[in-house]
């Protein structure tokens, strides 16, 4: 099962920070998870679509101009990173889910993973996936040989069918809508299921007994040891 840190390592550091990142790095993961939103041909590493939780700003960060959002406190006095300065201090053998958050994501995040590629970075070490469902049809259409993950919040009766639909390569879950039935059901198609955000030694325990295939945590080194 593996072992991805949720944000970096949402539980030791402020989440989607290259500290969080250093973090996981520290404590043994082989794959992070994180977010992006396209802002001013840039893309820049945030969960939230306003800033008041993460930082010291206020308001929708799709309306606020990136020279601003490099000024803010994301927490401990980092900077709200860019996913190239994540990607360069990961280097090419961690794996990154790469979730595409704000509108109008999809096609950047696709050039930016591509010119990593050209540097020799393998395709299968990136993972895009979306609740926007729309973004992840395009990607399957303009990027076939980047993995995709479909998010699903709660468990439809068919989820793995949504992501079969789609060609992804994983089905990401809601700890709270694993089943055994729909685990075997994605494995049936040939679809890993991933399951977010499990921080509970006991509980990813019982995961791995469901035979899931990863899990996103915020304390990496909690699960790792």
């Amino acid at each position: 099962m593996k072992i991805i840190g949720h944000r970096g390592a949402a539980g030791l550091a402020p989440e989607n920070t290259l500290p969080s990142f250093q973090a996981a790095l520290d404590a043994g993961v082989t794959w992070v998870e994180l977010d992006v939103y396209a802002i001013d041909q840039e893309l820049v590493v945030f969960h939230d679509d306003m800033l008041d939780r993460c930082t010291n700003g206020t308001g929708p960060i799709q309306s606020t101009p990136l020279a601003h959002l490099r000024t803010l406190d994301a927490g401990n006095g980092a900077q709200i990173p860019l996913l190239q300065e994540v990607l360069n201090l990961l280097g090419p053998d961690i794996g990154v889910n790469v979730e595409l958050k704000g509108p109008r994501t999809a096609r950047p995040a696709i050039q930016q993973i591509r010119e990593y590629v050209g540097k020799g970075w393998p395709p299968e070490r990136f993972l895009l996936s979306s609740f926007d469902h729309a973004q992840v049809r395009l990607a399957q259409q303009e990027a076939p040989d980047i993995p995709r993950g479909v998010l699903i919040g709660r468990r439809p009766v068919w989820s793995a069918r949504i992501a079969e639909k789609y060609g992804a390569t994983s089905l990401n879950l809601n700890r709270r809508s694993v089943h055994r039935r729909v685990v075997a059901d994605a494995h049936r198609k040939g679809i890993e299921v991933w399951v977010y955000t499990v921080n509970d030694p006991a509980e990813a325990e019982r995961l791995r007994d469901m035979d899931v295939d990863a899990i996103f945590t915020d304390r990496p080194d909690l699960m790792l040891a």
